[in-house]
């Protein structure tokens, strides 16, 4: 591949990653980066140091036009060249400088599936190795070991013994190391580590021309390319692996036993994992012009999708998907029992590797493609999870769609909700209260929601024998129309209605505290973000469907609940909050919420959705009694949500770099920074601090009620 290319992306990489991003040499860019040279090698003068550079063109190979120099003034910086420091300390064997060159097979890109060659070449030079100094900077044969080059050679050794000669096999080079008391396995697992970093720099590039080739199809189709990659790699004298250039067309040639022996197994065992088969042209060549006249009744097939509920249409996908699934987890059986003398590389089987390689591999998509293409593409690169365990979670997804749809089909007149009788005291269901016992310590990861309860009329704090009354649900010509508060009493004070509208109150007084700015400031920065929100919408599903993983998310949405619980407790003068039917209602719509990995949320944000869906859920709940000021409270527990989620997203553009997935900026506020925007006085019911408290939400007196 070009060599500035390589050298761009791989810069990009180290400024984030400085400690992993460190096994190639200093390079640089000509004429781009000649005023970058110039002034690294001023302070090599000012420090009385000198260096080696050594110049290559860009789409060169085969050691063609490489030289060495030891004075900038010789250095031509018109042309398009990369500069690089020389690395002038190698590993020897037998006194003469060499290379490994060693083999992988990429058999998918989309998604990325490369397996290492366990043998490969070992390419001495022909003269005894010396530093570089100005009597033989000019000798190629010393500094390259480039075949091409040194073949040429007076001293080129030719042998039919892989374990001597000028070019020699990796596995002569594992038992030479071994003999020298060196551990062979660490350099190995090294030189993996460094091309696995290597492949996830190129990885956005490839995927992106790979996907504008073949349009509209996804990451589970077969791929329909390969690449067998051949990877130079330079050992200095700690035997650390550096990586010197990445070459797409390797040369097979067999000039001699050992090119035989190694380049045969490789093409062998590559085909073997490929599985290649006469009739999967006839395939794909059939399933292309399905899909050709698929997209041809195009008009007729979204006539008929306008029919299908979304609940349906999900459904369909995740059978899609696990059958997706299916056909990854047959293809790594297959390729487990035709590894041959190839090894995976990636995905790696252990699972701190995947979650390492995970984090480099969604920087590199975020540092490389656009926001639309990023959010796909991260989707379908970054999941870590085993097959078992994906599987298991498609098919909770898949009953619970199940469950809903069954939910959604016409039900006959007579099974229709009516007004439940009275249970009768000392019945299966009749429970006592007082054997309830209610932590009062939270968890520090309030990630698992109480399971729902079958809560009482309107926070009135009633003996479990009385049933829910369900609310009948009038005909109104030939549509249902729902009406709130049907069929249900209030006490005689009315107490209950008075509450609830104070709760409605209390939670329209919250706001979300924006550190360092006033309500009006961070009002407007909400403004500015619906406002336009077509150019953010992406941005923000980027954010928070990819950026931030679950236990974010969920403690996203516990700065809300958090604070609509202290609202509610204060309110209703209870510490027993989970016993009332208004806190029963929001603990329903935070499952709604964090739904399907978030969805849940995202799916209010969309105008044509709306509160929709979880207004829906509730209604449908009949352990649940939904009245006009309970989808009131609820909304604004919504809205609230929202706000947070922009505020957060705001603050995560504007304290960048952030940890993956964090809720605080680098430096986190002081209470009385994160206070001062409303006063001095703390706020007047106790908050639950979170990220540090980055986050805030704080509202004006509520009332106080007498127990």
């Amino acid at each position: 591949c070009r060599k500035d290319f390589l050298a761009r992306n791989l810069a990009k990489m180290s400024r984030k990653f400085p400690d992993e991003y460190k096994f190639s040499p200093r390079t640089w860019i000509l004429p781009a980066d000649f005023i970058s040279l110039q002034s690294y090698i001023q302070d090599l003068r000012e420090k009385r140091k000198t260096r080696t550079f050594i110049l290559k063109p860009c789409n060169g190979s085969m050691g063609h036009g490489i030289q060495l120099f030891r004075n900038l003034d010789k250095i031509p910086h018109d042309d398009t060249n990369v500069a690089q420091e020389y690395l002038d300390r190698p590993f020897l064997i037998d006194g003469y400088k060499f290379d490994l060159r060693v083999y992988v097979t990429v058999t998918s890109c989309d998604p990325l599936r490369a397996f290492l060659f366990h043998d490969g070449l070992v390419r001495l030079s022909t003269e005894l190795y010396a530093n570089p100094a100005e009597s033989n900077i000019s000798n190629s044969c010393m500094h390259l070991t480039n075949y091409s080059l040194n073949k040429f050679n007076s001293n080129f050794i030719r042998s039919e013994d892989c374990e001597t000669g000028s070019k020699r096999s990796i596995q002569y080079f594992r038992s030479y190391l071994t003999s020298l008391g060196y551990d062979f396995d660490v350099l190995w697992s090294d030189i993996k580590d460094v091309l696995v970093k290597t492949l996830i720099v190129a990885q956005p590039h490839i995927v992106h021309g790979y996907r504008m080739c073949r349009p509209g199809q996804t990451t589970g189709n077969l791929s329909v390319c390969f690449e067998v990659l051949g990877i130079d790699i330079f050992l200095d004298r700690k035997l650390r692996p550096h990586l010197l250039e990445i070459n797409r067309s390797p040369s097979f040639g067999t000039d001699e036993k050992i090119d035989q022996d190694i380049k045969s197994a490789i093409l062998a065992d590559t085909f073997r994992l490929l599985r290649i088969r006469a009739s999967d042209k006839r395939k794909f060549i059939a399933l292309d012009k399905a899909e050709s006249q698929k997209r041809l009744h195009s008009t007729t097939n979204s006539e008929n999708s306008k029919h299908i509920t979304p609940t349906a249409r999900r459904t369909m996908e995740i059978k899609q998907e696990l059958e997706s699934l299916k056909r990854d987890k047959q293809r790594l059986e297959y390729e487990n029992r035709n590894l041959g003398g190839f090894e995976r590389l990636y995905p790696p089987v252990d699972e701190e590797l995947q979650e390492k390689y995970a984090r480099f591999m969604e920087y590199a998509f975020q540092s490389t493609l656009s926001t639309g293409s990023k959010l796909k593409l991260q989707n379908d690169h970054l999941s870590v999870t085993s097959y078992k365990q994906r599987e298991e979670e498609l098919l909770q997804v898949l009953a619970q769609l199940e469950l809903e749809g069954a939910d959604d089909r016409p039900k006959p007149l007579s099974s229709m909700p009516m007004a439940a009788d009275t249970m009768k005291p000392g019945s299966d269901e009749d429970l006592s209260l007082n054997n309830r016992k209610l932590s009062g310590k939270k968890s520090l990861r309030s990630t698992s929601l109480p399971p729902p309860r079958r809560p009482p009329i309107f926070g009135h704090i009633a003996p479990r024998h009385l049933a829910a009354p369900r609310i009948p649900l009038p005909l109104k010509g030939n549509s249902l129309e729902v009406k709130f508060g049907g069929g249900c009493e209030f006490p005689d004070d009315g107490i209950d209605n008075v509450r609830l509208r104070e709760t409605l109150d209390s939670l329209n007084s919250l706001s979300i505290k924006y550190p360092g700015k006033t309500r009006e400031e961070a009002k407007s920065l909400l403004d500015e973000i619906n406002r336009d929100w077509k150019i953010h919408r992406q941005r923000v599903g980027a954010y928070w469907l990819v950026k931030l993983d679950s236990s974010k998310r969920r403690r996203l949405l516990d700065i809300v609940q958090d604070n609509a619980r202290g609202v509610i407790e204060k309110v209703w003068a209870t510490k027993q909050s989970d016993r009332l039917s208004i806190w029963s209602a929001i603990i329903k719509l935070m499952y709604r919420l964090q739904w399907s990995h978030g969805n849940g949320l995202w799916q209010t944000l969309d105008p044509t959705i709306g509160d929709s869906v979880w207004e829906a859920a509730l209604l449908r709940d009949k352990k649940l009694i939904v009245d006009k000021l309970t989808i009131q409270c609820c909304r604004r527990v919504v809205q609230l949500t929202k706000d947070c989620l922009f505020t957060v997203y705001r603050l995560s553009l504007e304290s960048r770099p952030l940890s993956r997935g964090s809720l605080e900026p680098s430096t986190p506020m002081s209470e009385s920074a994160s206070m001062s925007a409303f006063g001095s006085g703390r706020p007047p019911f106790t908050v639950v601090p979170v990220s540090q408290r980055l986050i805030r939400i704080y509202g004006r007196q509520v009332p106080s009620y007498a127990k």
